[in-house]
């Protein structure tokens, strides 16, 4: 399969930059909740995006290979959805936080070994997570951009490029 590496380049720093404002805005009480779900459909969105971007450039592709851009292009955005929401996460999650947190297990009635607290604000944990959070990104992004890039691709099929600025 042949993809367009300029498309694919313009997508992801297109993508990343967008992902980057999303994030951040997700992290806003109540309007997060908004932000959060347009951050997932945004990764459809850059998917279709390395489409407009490949036949801008003159290219002709079928769903598949621009299913594959999306989902490289939408992966990539990932990483950064990933790594910014470990930062915040680490950087705002107290010892203290955590301790308030299985306090309330316990008012609910569960049993929380006192090791819990050291376990989940130890350095191990934080890596731990924010690796998971980096991969996790990666994976849903990059299926989520395949989607995308694939709708692009069955629904332009045989239509006329579009004007190149």
């Amino acid at each position: 399969m042949q993809l367009d590496n300029s498309a694919l380049l313009k997508a992801t720093g297109v993508g990343a930059a967008v992902v980057l404002v999303l994030t951040l805005l997700s992290q806003i009480p109540l309007l997060g909740l908004v932000f959060c779900c347009v951050l997932w459909l945004g990764y459809v969105g850059i998917g279709a995006l390395y489409g407009v971007f490949a036949r801008r450039g003159g290219a002709m592709f079928s769903a598949g290979p621009l299913a594959l851009g999306g989902a490289i292009a939408a992966g990539l955005s990932g990483i950064v959805q990933g790594i910014i929401s470990s930062i915040i996460s680490l950087a705002f999650t107290s010892e203290a936080a955590v301790a308030e947190a299985l306090a309330q297990l316990e008012a609910q009635g569960m049993e929380v070994p006192p090791e819990m607290l050291e376990l989940y604000t130890g350095t191990g944990f934080g890596v731990a997570s924010a690796l998971f959070a980096i991969c996790f990104s990666f994976f849903i992004a990059a299926i989520l951009g395949a989607i995308g890039g694939a709708i692009y691709g069955a629904t332009q099929r045989g239509a006329a490029a579009p004007p190149s600025y």
